[in-house]
């Protein structure tokens, strides 16, 4: 293993090969039904169906350990698997906070539920996008960055738990209500003003992490996941409707439009 700074803990150690997307849920982007089972990679660039990690020597043992134990663990055994869907099974047990014929947000209140692991849907949501804006990934020959300026360092800290979540970032987690959800790994942003309010996109395994950093919205904060004292989470029905966004985004990016496009796997 190479030695150098990890991006975490800024200490100089020996460098784990790191993964911008899990590879405990790698599974969930497989076609197990026959044919090619390994996931498209799409970029402005390129559209190719392969086997492909986005890793790189980012994180020290140390860190990585920390990311799983307080995020990642959690997350994998209730995310989309490819079969089973836990964390949408836990929500269907449960009423709504308040009744709603709209099946595109439904909230529900995250914190009052004890099977769901609240802290740790927060924790991890954090790490992607800050894993995001730490490093520049390589997706194929296209360089992939979220780009969150000063809040990145605002997030290292808040992931080595040494500040809370800054008031100025708040973020809502959504689960895919289909019963059979999008395998894809999207991300997206910034959109907004690039002086003021900004949104951050990433979705995978029938989950989608919404980041919006300094907004000027008192709801935002007041319905968020992060900033609510009932920890809000939503299932949503909009999931294949984002998909089809994204996916589109990409293709109008290689049409010469600027889609603010970074990366995406879908099968």
């Amino acid at each position: 293993m190479p030695v150098g700074i990890c991006r975490l803990c800024l200490e100089d150690r020996e460098l784990q090969d790191s993964h911008l997307y899990p590879r405990s849920l790698y599974k969930a982007l497989q076609n197990e039904d026959g044919g090619n089972p390994n996931p498209v990679l799409l970029t402005t660039e390129k559209f190719v169906q392969k086997s492909g990690h986005i890793k790189d020597y980012v994180l020290c043992h140390d860190c990585e350990q920390r990311l799983n134990r307080y995020g990642e663990n959690w997350v994998t055994r209730h995310a989309f698997n490819g079969r089973d869907f836990p964390l949408r099974e836990i929500l269907r047990g449960y009423p709504p906070v308040e009744p709603t014929q709209d099946d595109r947000l439904v909230p529900y209140a995250g914190a009052e539920i004890s099977e769901i692991d609240i802290d740790s849907l927060i924790f991890f949501g954090i790490s992607l996008f800050w894993r995001a804006s730490a490093h520049e990934w390589t997706l194929l020959d296209t360089k992939i960055q979220l780009p969150l300026d000063a809040h990145e360092e605002q997030l290292r800290l808040c992931l080595l738990g040494k500040v809370p979540i800054p008031d100025d970032v708040c973020m809502n987690i959504m689960v895919c209500s289909h019963d059979a959800p999008c395998r894809s790994f999207s991300a997206l942003g910034p959109l907004g003003d690039p002086a003021g309010e900004r949104k951050y996109l990433i979705m995978l395994a029938g989950l989608n992490f919404m980041l919006n950093v300094e907004s000027a919205h008192f709801g935002d904060y007041q319905w968020s996941t992060t900033h609510s004292p009932h920890r809000y989470i939503y299932t949503s029905s909009s999931f294949e409707l984002m998909n089809t966004y994204l996916t589109a985004s990409a293709f109008l990016k290689q049409k010469g439009l600027d889609a603010k496009w970074r990366l995406h796997l879908e099968l």
